[in-house]
């Protein structure tokens, strides 16, 4: 973490205004795939735990292909009683010493109130070594589904011979010209098969085929079990699946997929995907951002609110415009868990997992829909805090399945 103070006077207080950088450290792993780490505070401190990890690992340092830092700006916001003694004026940081209770408490609210999330997620947690062997062996369960050389989606292993994803990762392969008449033999094609590998540009020694068991298509149920139907010793172990029912601690989750929009090719690891608690008020942020109108100094964008704006771009990319007026519509609540993570196309079906190893849920969707429809410079540009992504909670997956054939339930969930 690399600080820069700034001090001044105002009414009285000593003021700091602190710019925080925060690294954010992207390796990639010959043969397990990539790890994100955000948490390392130097470029010294991620050539320890590289050499740790490799002698850890028993792989060469040469494993280790790359490293891409980045520096974020990360700011805190916090407020002190203006001259007048009245509202409040924001700062970037302050010194708590020089403050009243009563100030002191303005500020930890509007930390706590503004800062809410966005605060909370630079604190992640540290991934030590032995997380990291772990996280490294869970990598390993999880895969591609390709067709005709074409990334579908993300796959993981569950019980001995079994596959999860979502259905939606499997619907153009059992419909292709999309008539609603799924035909599920055609998953079983020699050209379908799960690649293990850490990229899917690499061919694999052995191509994992696939038949479909059980799904639904239930927009609020979006989920898949596929088998293996040519089973060999080098399948990876399946993962552990969580029935448990999810608690309301907003502790990160831990997603394993492709479709990072860097390397969308690679396996990726995100340490730490932070639960939005309170997704009522960031959808209703998001439907009111949508609505306002855009900057008027801009020529070409004046008069024009966002949803217009998107919809011109969305139709120029050949795709109905009506999908942005249901950007943030139709979202359920009680059967999924949302988050903010850095997978986009190739992520359905990818799982996430607890600090422990238990997947809590299966990636259906991301949102706003709209948001994957637009030109990559417009989606370059797309606000961070207006798109989120929707996890299925696997508690309503194993109910589902159990109530419908209870031997696979178990298989399954044990």
């Amino acid at each position: 973490m690399i600080n820069t103070v700034h001090e001044k006077k105002r009414s009285g207080l000593k003021l700091k205004k602190e710019k925080r950088y925060h690294n954010n450290l992207f390796v990639k792993v010959e043969n397990v795939g990539a790890i994100n780490f955000v948490t390392v505070s130097s470029k010294e401190g991620m050539r320890v735990l590289m050499k740790s990890l490799c002698d850890e690992l028993q792989i060469p340092e040469a494993a280790f292909e790359s490293v891409f830092e980045k520096k974020m700006d990360s700011e805190k916001i916090v407020c002190e009683k203006d001259e007048e003694g009245n509202g409040l004026k924001e700062y970037i940081s302050q010194d708590f010493e020089n403050l009243t209770p009563e100030e002191r408490g303005n500020v930890t609210s509007e930390v706590n109130r503004r800062a809410g999330e966005e605060f909370a997620n630079l604190h992640r947690k540290v991934l030590t070594q032995l997380d990291v062997n772990l996280f490294a062996e869970y990598m390993k369960c999880v895969g591609a589904l390709v067709n005709n050389g074409e990334l579908f989606g993300t796959v993981f292993r569950a019980g001995d011979v079994y596959l999860m994803t979502t259905f939606n990762v499997i619907q153009r392969i059992i419909d292709p010209c999309n008539t609603g008449q799924a035909d599920y033999t055609l998953i079983e094609a020699e050209n379908v098969f799960v690649n293990f590998n850490s990229s899917v540009l690499d061919i694999p020694d052995y191509k994992f085929r696939v038949r479909h068991v059980i799904s639904t298509d239930t927009p609020l149920l979006d989920y898949t079990v596929l088998q293996i139907i040519n089973n060999n010793d080098t399948l990876p172990k399946g993962l552990k699946l969580d029935k448990k029912p999810h608690n309301t601690e907003t502790r990160p989750l831990y997603g394993i997929g492709y479709g990072n929009p860097e390397t969308p090719f690679y396996k990726v690891l995100d340490n730490s995907c932070p639960i939005i608690s309170s997704i009522n008020t960031r959808i209703l942020d998001c439907v009111k951002w949508l609505d306002e109108t855009q900057d008027k100094n801009v020529p070409q964008v004046a008069g024009l609110n966002r949803s217009q704006y998107f919809k011109a771009h969305v139709q120029a990319m050949g795709f109905d415009p009506n999908i942005v007026d249901k950007g943030y519509q139709c979202i359920g609540r009680e059967q999924h868990i949302f988050i903010n993570a850095y997978m986009e196309r190739g992520a359905s079906g990818s799982p996430f997992l607890t600090s422990d190893g238990c997947v809590k849920g299966v990636l259906i969707s991301g949102y706003p829909a709209f948001y994957f429809h637009l030109p990559k410079i417009v989606r370059s540009g797309f606000p961070r805090d207006k798109t989120f992504e929707c996890i299925l909670k696997l508690e309503y997956v194993h109910q589902h399945i159990l109530e419908r054939d209870p031997e696979i339930a178990n298989k399954l969930f044990g």
